[in-house]
């Protein structure tokens, strides 16, 4: 298979159209935040696709973030733009991959390990009450599931939530819940 999908999963973050008509605060409940999601899509990679066609993918959509599904659309997990640095990659071919052979799936951050909320769970939740919960969390990102089957519904990432908050820009990619709640407890001092 080995494509790369785009259009997939909501992501939480808000479009530049949307987001000039309303400033998001850390009282905007997060329920209005997924609501506004539904059409903005964030990288979806099929588990097949070779890690060095991800990575490039990546940097030239300056994202950092990546849902890994499989061939029934299904999501496994995430991967981050640091998971294809060279010490991931020299550790993989180290246990015997080629670099042509290493794909997504070899790198990816599994769904199970993931932190998860079902969505209405969270429905009424503050942004800043939903980052006060997360923030003992080096998660980067949280899973938001269907109350009725538990399918995703869409990913909180920290980054992204910094992003809407219009913080200074502050290594994204690497910004988990734990530095978010930091940031925003700094900022408030």
């Amino acid at each position: 298979m080995n494509s790369i999908v785009t259009n997939s999963y909501p992501a939480v973050a808000v479009s530049d159209q949307k987001s000039s008509l309303r400033t998001i605060t850390l009282n905007t409940l997060v329920s209005e935040l997924i609501a506004d999601l539904e059409s903005f899509p964030y990288i979806v990679v099929n588990a097949d696709t070779l890690a060095t066609d991800a990575r490039k993918f990546l940097k030239q959509n300056r994202s950092s973030l990546m849902a890994v599904i499989n061939q029934n659309k299904q999501f496994l997990g995430i991967l981050d733009s640091r998971d294809f640095d060279q010490q991931e990659i020299v550790k993989r071919m180290s246990q015997g991959y080629a670099l042509s052979e290493i794909q997504v799936s070899d790198l990816l951050h599994p769904r199970e390990i993931l932190h998860s909320v079902n969505e209405h769970e969270i429905s009424h939740q503050t942004l800043m009450s939903l980052v006060r919960q997360m923030r003992y969390s080096d998660d980067k990102v949280l899973l938001v599931l269907t109350e009725s089957t538990g399918a995703l519904s869409g990913i909180l990432s920290a980054a992204h939530i910094a992003q809407q908050l219009q913080l200074p820009p502050h290594e994204s990619e690497t910004l988990s819940f734990r530095r978010l709640y930091n940031m925003l407890a700094n900022e408030e001092a």
